[in-house]
């Protein structure tokens, strides 16, 4: 099987054109992203070589210890109050509408289905006591592939009628929906011009990944902000 770069005649491994993100950052069509680094004391230790060590009596009464590291979390190793630290930490730094004054148009990436449940639940209840009577549980919403119309979700978030329009204010259309937690989608080819924020909710061990999501989700001039968690 032949590597792309030997398939297109570039066997020294310099494509024929490249453009990179800097590039585009420098002729003004992208914006580099604002990092937020968010972390708790759990995934701090979840970044380190030990690992989060959590101490504990089993049924016969004998101590024993059990240790996690960074791809255990959200799948063997479950914590609420990070959970609630993460989506109270994106709600105080996300950047607003310029226009509405709302909580920018967002994209929150999750461990997993079952973590994306949980953090839309967590924003719903928080941006219920922030912002009383505006969005009826319509805050955020997940979009992964379990639920139905996933896709379709996706299409209207970036038309600006995911849920229904924003009703802060009557004349100005953006979706009621200001975030989209997700898992797997909406990275690589999704197009939403006006994305303000996106919430990296879970370890990213790939370098590529880590570009496609910071590329591939925002338009140009639209990049303005990223919350990351490193876990």
């Amino acid at each position: 099987m032949l590597d792309t770069y030997r398939t297109f005649g570039c066997e020294n491994g310099e494509p024929t054109f490249r453009y990179s993100l800097l590039d585009g950052v420098q002729d003004g069509f992208l914006i580099n992203p604002t990092v937020v680094d968010a972390r708790t004391e759990i995934t701090t230790e979840l970044l380190s070589a030990d690992g989060f060590v959590v101490s504990f009596t089993d049924d016969v009464g004998e101590d024993r210890q059990e240790v996690f590291k960074q791809r255990e979390f959200e799948k063997r190793f479950f914590a609420d109050a990070t959970n609630q630290l993460l989506c109270k930490t994106f709600l105080e730094n996300a950047l607003r509408d310029p226009i509405s004054g709302e909580i920018g148009k967002s994209i929150i990436f999750a461990v997993s289905q079952h973590h994306a449940a949980k953090l839309t639940q967590i924003l719903n209840q928080m941006a219920d006591r922030m912002f009383p009577g505006k969005y009826q549980s319509d805050f955020a919403v997940q979009v992964t592939s379990q639920i139905p119309e996933a896709q379709q979700f996706t299409i209207n978030f970036a038309n600006n009628n995911l849920l229904g329009s924003a009703n802060f204010l009557p004349d100005y259309k953006t979706s009621k929906a200001r975030v989209c937690v997700t898992v797997g989608m909406m990275t690589t080819g999704y197009d939403c011009q006006d994305i303000l924020n996106l919430g990296l909710c879970r370890p990213i061990f790939s370098p590529t990944d880590f570009i496609q999501i910071k590329v591939a989700a925002p338009a140009p001039t639209t990049f303005s902000n990223s919350f990351s968690t490193r876990i």
